[in-house]
């Protein structure tokens, strides 16, 4: 065979083999995800307090004050310390994604905010589904804001759950925590 011929062949099949990785997803994909060459990380910052959930309620701490809902009783895996927005403020969670692969990667960013029931399954939508589109480039951090004002009357765990996509393909979900209380809880501890 000519030399043309299989420089022809070699160059379409390495063509076809790149084209099927990268529109496929899999195992690109599964290589960001298994070689730690993207990270996905929730922040909190600009906390007005904290609150502690446990076999008691939730406990809102801020403003130098405490209050006791002994109504707030979630299941014991939710007992913990969470970071508190006041109602009616804008919150401070941001996104951090750390690409550490080759080159550059085209990623949309996917943010939701829901109610978490006292049974622990999802509840009310506060915030989102919001998109952001990103290019990230190797071995730099985008930042991306999940700012958004707290309803007055939420009084609840509240659950941020991020989804990080590359070409509609799904690389991974990360979840946090945060709480409000609502404006009574706020108005009494600040008389």
């Amino acid at each position: 065979m000519p030399a043309r011929v299989l420089l022809s062949l070699f160059l379409v099949s390495a063509l076809l083999c790149s084209v099927s990785a990268v529109s496929t997803g899999g195992p690109f994909v599964r290589r960001l995800i298994d070689t730690d060459l993207i990270d996905l990380d929730i922040r909190f910052t600009a906390i007005d307090g904290t609150c502690i959930a446990d076999v008691n309620g939730m406990l809102f701490c801020f403003g130098g004050g405490e209050y006791l809902d002994p109504t707030l009783v979630y299941p014991e895996e939710y007992w913990a310390e969470y970071p508190l927005y006041l109602p009616d403020t804008e919150t401070g969670i941001v996104v951090d994604v750390t690409y550490n692969g080759p080159g550059q990667l085209n990623l949309t960013v996917v943010t939701e905010t829901y109610v978490v029931n006292l049974d622990g399954s999802p509840g009310e939508l506060i915030d989102g589904p919001n998109t952001t589109d990103l290019v990230a480039v190797a071995g730099e951090i985008e930042y991306i804001p999940v700012w958004f004002m707290l309803p007055p009357d939420v009084k609840s765990l509240d659950r941020v759950i991020v989804r990080l996509y590359s070409e509609a393909n799904l690389l991974m979900t990360e979840e946090a925590l945060f709480c409000p209380p609502d404006e009574e809880i706020v108005d009494g501890m600040l008389e």
